[in-house]
């Protein structure tokens, strides 16, 4: 509060207070190939309109369920489409 005071009494009378933004962020992780779990997000996304009103969906890791051992092409290559299914949900 003394700070906003001493701010507050250096400022000129006609300064506008500072404008404010809101970023509309979304973090979902460990979704595991699970996309009916995307598809339950997008619809409660969509009732309460905020479908296509965020500014960045956030997604630290887990999109898919690939095993930590080396796969071969045929299996990484379906591993990679889940995951891209998840990202295209999101």
């Amino acid at each position: 509060p003394q700070l906003r005071q001493r701010v507050a009494a250096r400022a000129p009378s006609t300064a506008q207070p500072p404008a404010t933004y809101m970023l509309r962020l979304l973090l979902a992780s460990d979704v595991h190939d699970d996309t009916s779990a995307i598809e339950a997000l997008r619809a409660w996304l969509s009732s309460h309109d905020l479908l296509g009103k965020l500014d960045a969906v956030l997604c630290p890791g887990d999109l898919t369920t690939a095993p930590a051992a080396s796969l071969d092409a045929q299996e990484e290559a379906r591993y990679e489409a889940a995951a891209q299914r998840g990202l295209d949900g999101l």
